[in-house]
């Protein structure tokens, strides 16, 4: 429930694939959004992190085995409907990518997130991969559209 509207909020999945991993591996997550009837959830940017499975930091200049995959699902789509391809983004300045139209999370829409590994990981200690992305958005109060006057408002936006 919202606190504020709009309230900033950080969504955080952590993915975590072993060294030996098969290209193709995939770590589904869902998210958990904790929003009212009445509350959306606006996602904005995705932030990128990328280290080894015993947590040093890897160089996204030098680092190899570092090529994954996102897909968010929202409700039954995809959105973006394609595959969002991770390491350009770490290799990033910001480490984001920001939409260019929010991401709209309804109340009772699951949201997963999906990781793939786009290439087979190197056997061995320290070889596994870390993959987090934190997701940046809002929770707000769904607005309804109002009448001054009227006897039958407020008025869903839908029932219009």
């Amino acid at each position: 429930m919202a606190n504020q509207d709009p309230q900033p909020e950080v969504y955080s999945v952590a993915s975590s694939f072993a060294g030996g991993a098969a290209a193709g591996t995939t770590v589904t997550t869902n998210v958990t959004t904790s929003q009212a009837n009445n509350e959306e959830v606006r996602i904005y940017a995705i932030q990128v992190d990328m280290q080894a499975e015993d947590f040093d930091a890897l160089s996204p200049i030098t680092a190899d085995n570092c090529d994954f995959s996102l897909t968010i699902t929202v409700g039954p789509n995809n959105v973006p409907s394609q595959p969002i391809r991770l390491r350009p983004i770490w290799c990033s300045d910001t480490n984001a990518m920001y939409f260019t139209s929010p991401i709209l999370v309804l109340f009772q829409q699951p949201l997963q997130v999906t990781v793939t590994n786009n290439q087979a990981l190197t056997a061995g200690a320290g070889n596994g991969r870390l993959v987090t992305v934190n997701f940046l958005s809002e929770l707000a109060i769904q607005k309804v559209a109002c009448a001054p006057s009227a006897t039958d408002y407020p008025r869903s936006p839908m029932g219009m």
